[in-house]
């Protein structure tokens, strides 16, 4: 049985942030560290693609958050499906290498269908009447009831936007954590997304992006 992997994708973070968060400092001390080059577009998707393919985006075909279908003429934003990703993803590559390693994957965009064996991400129900109801889209599809019956809806308003914040953070660490105790994958990727969003709205050393470094 292989030592499981947790990867946590923290958009925002700086390693001088790291002096206020006592836990994943411990975690660096134990460990290597090395800069992060993004590529461009330094956007979400194309980021995300990056680091679960290792590629760029040239390569593996995300370079925005949204996408034009050229032979259909219509432009797709937020739907999330991962055939957007052309080309093998970490989970893929463990399946190849061995069937029994089994991968999870939390919240990173463009993970609907993927070949992970446990997903969980927001896709909440559009209604007719244009009102939206919460909900995620997992694997296997059973996954979020229990999830919402355990602890309660996904925040989705705290997810992005304005109102983003510790809340949605704090859902995705919870049941990300529930997971990994009934599922004990061997690759677990989560993204945990508020500290974007805070330093983004007021900028990365004003009082309330520390304060969610703080959170």
């Amino acid at each position: 049985m292989p030592q499981p992997l947790v990867l946590l994708s923290v958009p925002g973070l700086r390693s001088s942030d790291l002096a206020a968060m006592p836990n994943l400092s411990r975690l660096v001390a134990g460990g290597d560290r090395a800069t992060l080059v993004p590529s461009f577009p330094c956007v979400t998707w194309p980021v995300q693609a990056n680091m679960l393919t290792g590629l760029l985006p040239r390569e593996h075909g995300v370079v925005a958050n949204g996408f034009y279908w050229r032979d259909r003429h219509e432009v797709e934003m937020w739907t999330a499906w991962n055939d957007k990703i052309q080309q093998p993803q970490i989970w893929d590559l463990l399946h190849r290498r061995d069937p029994a390693i089994t991968s999870a994957v939390w919240f990173p965009m463009l993970s609907k269908g993927c070949g992970a064996d446990y997903v969980c991400m927001p896709a909440p129900i559009h209604n007719p009447d244009g009102s939206e109801s919460l909900w995620c889209y997992t694997k296997p599809t059973e996954l979020y009831g229990t999830l919402r019956d355990t602890l309660g809806h996904f925040p989705l308003m705290n997810f992005w936007g304005p109102m983003a914040n510790i809340q949605s953070t704090a859902w995705i660490a919870d049941s990300a954590a529930w997971a990994m105790r009934s599922y004990q994958p061997s690759f677990f990727y989560i993204y945990l997304p508020h500290l974007d969003y805070a330093a983004q709205r007021t900028g990365p050393d004003s009082p309330p992006a520390q304060k969610a470094v703080q959170e």
